[in-house]
């Protein structure tokens, strides 16, 4: 089980890999590559917000950042997803629902299903930031568990 930090370096490294397998991505620009890196440090923390941890800080504080203008553009809808997830941290258990392969993928195009929904501009997100999301959080996966661990959780196995 690795630390914040470790989870943040795994995040790098895993940036890395992706741009290395995917040397096109790095014709994105300075700019989007910067924030490709950011979203893949928010994913690499991500499945930790079930804990008191440093992602749990960010997601809050992350969160909180999203509630002001939502609150001043009174988007109810919105800010009731906003709501509804800042329960989430608090009704799963450690190492629950936020640490499995299926929820890390599902979770974040529900989330942008949603928010299109209740506004249209959402859906032009581009979908490197999922990808990018989702390669942090499996980082996390890889550096909590064994692959014996983590064969387990994908394919449903009892011990």
């Amino acid at each position: 089980m690795a630390s914040y930090r470790g989870h943040l370096v795994g995040g790098v490294l895993t940036f890395g890999l992706v741009l290395f397998m995917r040397p096109e991505l790095t014709e994105l620009g300075l700019i989007k590559l910067t924030i490709a890196l950011t979203i893949t440090l928010l994913g690499s923390l991500f499945p930790d917000i079930d804990t008191k941890s440093m992602g749990q800080k960010v997601f809050y504080s992350l969160l909180a950042v999203c509630l002001v203008p939502t609150i001043c553009a009174q988007s109810w809808g919105l800010l009731t997803i906003f709501m509804i997830l800042g329960l989430v941290p608090i009704l799963v258990p450690h190492r629950g629902l936020t640490h499995s392969p299926y929820f890390l993928l599902i979770a974040p195009l529900i989330i942008i299903w949603l928010l299109s929904a209740i506004d249209a501009r959402f859906i032009l997100l581009p979908g490197y930031l999922y990808f990018f999301f989702v390669a942090g959080a499996m980082s996390h996966l890889i550096l909590d568990y064994s692959p014996t661990q983590l064969a387990r959780r994908l394919f449903f196995i009892k011990r």
